[in-house]
This record gives structure tokens, sequence and C-alpha cells, in this order.
């Protein structure tokens, strides 16, 4: 019996091992991997999939997490300046390490200032979402207990 590997990578499966060796007492065989498959990239930004609207260089839209949705604005202003609004972030997030790098503006209106600025209101959309879903999931998690 011989057994010839091309490639190797993580079996999900124990099963089909078992298959391959007991078929393999017969002769050769020869585990090969499919050619990768190209998958086209998404055409549309994530602000625009996800609802938000643009008005010049201002979009309005919501933050979406598992937990809710939260009203934002943002300002796409010159030279890669963006600036992400929040209305009535969630209370939960007080509890963060994150709390500094809301500015509150007024009227329940936060500004949220990021270490790293983002590239595009995409990421920066993208950025916040997590870091409320993180927040909440934390909050869950201490409420469980």
């Amino acid at each position: 019996m011989e057994l010839i590997v091309l490639g190797l990578r993580y079996a999900p499966s124990t099963a089909r091992i078992a298959r391959a060796v007991e078929r393999a007492h017969h002769g050769v065989i020869r585990i090969e991997h499919a050619p990768p498959v190209l998958v086209p990239r998404a055409e549309m930004p994530y602000w625009q999939e996800h609802g938000w609207k643009r008005d010049g260089r201002q979009y309005r839209g919501t933050y979406q997490t598992r937990f809710g949705s939260y009203a934002g604005v943002i300002e796409d202003r010159t030279f890669g300046d963006i600036r992400f609004l929040i209305h009535h972030p969630p209370t939960e997030l007080r509890d963060s390490g994150h709390w500094p790098c809301f500015q509150n503006k007024g009227d329940g209106w936060y500004a949220v200032h990021m270490r790293i600025p983002p590239a595009d209101v995409s990421s920066g959309i993208i950025g916040i979402e997590r870091l409320i879903t993180s927040a909440l999931e934390v909050n869950r998690r201490a409420n469980d207990q």
C-alpha cells in the first residue's frame, strides 16, 4: 500500500480519513484539493448596503448590531478627516474602556474618536458596530453571572 499526500489541511471529520485509509489497502490513493474559487468582491460599499444615505459629504443611517440599532451621522470632511457621530449610544458603553472615546456634543449626540482613523466611511461604521457589540456582549455576560 502506498499513500501519497499532496497537501495538508484541517480535516473536519476523522470519518473521511478512516474511509480513505480503508480504501488505501486496495492501491494508491491520491488526495487532491479542488482549485480555489474566485469570489468577486461586492460592488456596493458597506455603508450603502446597510441603508446609510449620502447627501453630499454627509451620511445618515444607523449603526446596526444584533442588540439594536443606533442613529448616526458621518461627516466626510476634507483630506480623509471623517467625523463619526452617534445619537444616544447605549449606556453599557459607559462601563467599557472605550467610553472616553465618546465626546458629548449635546442633544444626545456623541462624536466617536478613534485612535487609528478609519480609511473610509464603511470601515468606520464597521469599527463602531464592533465596539458597540463588544461592550454589550461584556455587559450581558456580567449580568448572566
